[in-house]
């Protein structure tokens, strides 16, 4: 068998069950959110909590240019329930969008 066509269907078969994964895994919500100051807005920034606060392990994941939290939610959950581990999730300021502060009402231009 030719290696690259295993490794073609490999990728394809890995990225479907990434897909589905995702996808069962959005509507996780976070144990707690937390906001904090930046700049010259008092609730700018915002960490989605995730796991036991007494874990003995904790982590920080942040998104990048230009993904909100979302992007890391699923991957903040399942970490949190196989590992123990106590998640926080946050992201550049600016780029958030969450219920209580829509990505519309972040002031522009001050965060750069």
């Amino acid at each position: 068998m030719n290696p690259s066509k295993v490794i073609s269907k490999f990728i394809y078969i890995s990225a479907i069950i990434s897909a589905e994964t995702m996808v069962l895994q959005t509507s996780i919500p976070p144990r707690k959110i937390l906001t904090y100051p930046i700049s010259a807005d008092d609730n700018g920034g915002a960490v989605f909590i995730y796991g036991d606060p007494k874990a003995s392990r904790i982590t920080i994941l942040s998104a990048g240019f230009a993904d909100d939290h979302d992007v890391f939610l699923p991957f903040a959950s399942r970490l949190a329930k196989e590992t123990g581990t106590l998640v926080g999730v946050t992201c550049l300021p600016g780029y958030d969008d969450r219920d209580d502060k829509p990505w519309t009402q972040h002031k522009r231009w001050i965060y750069v």
